[in-house]
């Protein structure tokens, strides 16, 4: 009888078990594939441009020239994109820059071990464009005879002016440019899982987010130094001692 009762519950823990697992499978399979979305584009001045990725920290990204407004307190940092709108919806986050000024900027999405995955250039114009100048027919005349020479033979104005191209990136942007060619370009700042800036400042044990004020103990400088509240101490033990040494050994 005990036996027969043990098989029982034995039955229904296992037809339970089951239907959890069912379960859980066809959740998993429901959740939709989330790819990021990183496209070259062309814009002016004041318009914007987005880009796309699965929420959740899974990937990070950097621009190597970006816009940031630090307060009543600071100058602000100028760029050519400046962060106006970070949403998540269904798994995804939706990042939009504003053109602030005309330059080119390069968007790398890396994955958490820093490793490349794809990369954007947004090239960003002041939105004026040359105005189209209207032929006009010239009335044949009999005085064709009476052109000089030398009146002939003169250089235009137009093909006086010379065809040099003109840079226009910023000293930060050519300074990263000659960075990223010769190899000694690091990792840049640690994104806020939050609200996407990279700014943070250490208040104690922590870093606080210069935007939103969301925490952590560990973020990467520009240089991609780790810094952590932990290894300057340590550092800064190592020093004393290191100072106690010099003392000892002069006396």
């Amino acid at each position: 009888m005990k036996k027969t009762s043990f098989l029982k519950k034995l039955t229904a823990m296992a037809a339970t078990l089951a239907m959890t697992c069912v379960m859980a499978v066809g959740a998993f399979a429901a959740e939709p594939a989330v790819d990021y979305k990183l496209d070259s584009a062309s814009i002016s001045v004041g318009e914007t441009w987005t880009m796309s990725v699965p929420a959740g920290g899974m990937y990070d990204w950097n621009l190597s020239s970006e816009y940031i407004a630090y307060g009543p307190s600071m100058a602000d940092k100028e760029g050519v994109l400046k962060q106006v709108g970070y949403e998540t919806a269904n798994g995804v986050s939706t990042i939009t820059y504003e053109a602030m000024m005309p330059g080119t900027c390069t968007v790398t999405l890396t994955d958490r071990s820093f490793a490349k995955i794809a990369e954007a250039t947004v090239t960003v114009t002041d939105g004026s464009a040359a105005p189209d100048t209207p032929s006009v027919d010239t009335p044949s005349t009999d005085n064709k005879a009476a052109e000089t020479p030398a009146a002939a033979s003169a250089p235009s104005a137009a093909a006086a002016v010379s065809t040099a191209p003109v840079d226009t990136r910023t000293a930060q942007q050519r300074e990263i440019d000659e960075a990223k060619a010769n190899g000694t370009w690091g990792i840049e700042y640690t994104t806020c899982q939050k609200c996407g800036y990279h700014n943070w400042t250490r208040k104690g044990n922590v870093y606080v987010c210069d935007t939103c004020g969301n925490e952590t103990t560990t973020v990467v400088s520009a240089k991609g130094v780790m810094l952590s509240w932990a290894g300057i101490e340590c550092l800064w033990h190592f020093h004393r001692i290191l100072t106690k040494l010099r003392l000892d050994s002069t006396r």
